[in-house]
């Protein structure tokens, strides 16, 4: 990962542009501004670039979500918009099929759906109030906020095969476990079953680098922690 630094001011104060490659083969970016006294902390404008195509982008306010954030695919597919204050979900969350058809909408000033329930997720369990994890569905499923166009084409241009397991003839399906907060926030990734080390990492790579957001579940009427499980698919085709 290359890391590259421009002195500008922005929101009044003094910040410092990054440029940071993620993958030079497909052209993968993004950028940013830091604040030159702290560059832990971003400000202004943030942009992923694939291709030379922005493919997801928003502001930051001392570090904290802004605005709208929005997703779109390679082809300039608007695929989700959201909104934030400081951190904060507020407004109204689209997201889109490939056509253009609003797929899913939640109205966080109202905390209802505007469009029907999406599909279910895979539930893992729930964490009790008295600190065990029960493999169980809480009385409401967690719910992911994304389409499945948003998801299938953030995969399409993301997900890599890795060499060593084509190498090694290795294939299959990698289940990933999500932890989820009491506000929906995905807090840690791991591997159900490790079916082989490269098709385990690139997994949690993708997964996390997609930075899921999900309705929490509820139990007893109290917002819960939970885990739920994303299959990532590897087929290898002979010809």
């Amino acid at each position: 990962m290359i890391l590259l630094f421009i002195a500008i001011k922005s929101f009044s104060q003094q910040t410092v542009e990054v440029v940071e490659t993620v993958d030079k083969q497909f052209k993968d970016k993004n950028v940013y501004s830091v604040l030159k006294e702290n560059k832990s902390i971003k400000q202004g404008l943030y942009q992923h670039y694939r291709r030379d195509n922005v493919i997801h982008s928003g502001y930051y306010k001392m570090d904290k979500k802004d605005s709208t954030w929005q997703r779109s695919d390679t082809r300039g597919r608007v695929m989700s918009q959201k909104s934030y204050a400081e951190n904060r979900r507020t407004g109204v969350w689209t997201f889109f099929e490939n056509d253009g058809k609003i797929a899913l909408q939640y109205d966080f000033n109202k905390n209802e759906f505007l469009t029907q329930l999406p599909d279910s997720v895979i539930v893992d369990s729930y964490l009790s109030s008295g600190g065990e994890w029960i493999k169980d569905k809480a009385d409401r499923e967690p719910v992911w906020l994304r389409s499945k166009s948003e998801w299938i084409a953030f995969l399409n241009t993301t997900l890599r095969y890795p060499m060593d397991a084509i190498d090694n003839n290795k294939s299959g399906v990698v289940m990933v476990t999500v932890t989820i907060d009491e506000e929906g926030n995905a807090i840690d990734y791991q591997v159900e079953k490790s079916i082989f080390p490269a098709l385990d990492n690139e997994s949690i790579r993708v997964v996390r680098l997609f930075q899921p957001e999900f309705l929490p579940p509820e139990q007893d009427g109290k917002k819960v922690k939970s885990k739920i499980k994303i299959p990532m698919v590897f087929r290898m085709e002979v010809g």
